[in-house]
């Protein structure tokens, strides 16, 4: 067994049966939520008007001279 499968993918060591560390592990269910099993019609709108008032904020250009 080489060194190599004890890191993973970003260098850090792992669990032997895990596929990523603990680090890796808690950034992929932060960042890749999976998606939920049922969505009622409700909890879609007020995700897409939590989704645009996100991106409205996000939009804005800053100039610096």
């Amino acid at each position: 067994m080489s060194m190599d499968a004890n890191l993973c993918r970003c260098g850090n060591p792992k669990a032997i049966d895990e596929p990523l560390c603990v680090r890796c592990t808690y950034y992929q269910k932060v960042f890749n939520p999976p998606a939920p099993i049922f969505e009622s019609k409700r909890e879609r709108a007020l995700k897409a008007i939590s989704d645009r008032r996100m991106l409205k904020g996000a939009s804005k250009v800053m100039r610096i001279e």
